[in-house]
């Protein structure tokens, strides 16, 4: 858990210098006995070297607890979002 903490930190701060807005997809899916997971991947342009990249990474893989509703989907979007440190540039 320590190395994708490390991992994330590093990821987190390389939002920070996107170069204008970031895009999401987001999956859920059913894992052993029905309990749902929520991936969310971050989808951006970054400057590399002085020239753009379009990046993507894994900014969160998340176990729902609560109901697949439009409510408790948002605020698990939301907590992801304020975890990556994004939510004003999505």
């Amino acid at each position: 858990i320590q190395a994708w903490k490390d991992c994330f930190a590093v990821l987190r701060g390389g939002l920070q210098h996107v170069v204008r807005n970031i895009s999401l997809t987001v999956d859920i899916w059913p894992l052993h006995f029905q309990q749902p997971y929520l991936a969310m991947t971050a989808h951006y342009i970054a400057e590399v070297s002085n020239s753009l990249q379009f990046m993507s990474a894994l900014i969160g893989f998340h176990h729902l607890c609560d109901k697949h509703t439009g409510k408790a989907l948002a605020c698990t979007i939301l907590y992801l979002l304020d975890w990556a440190g994004i939510t004003t540039k999505v």
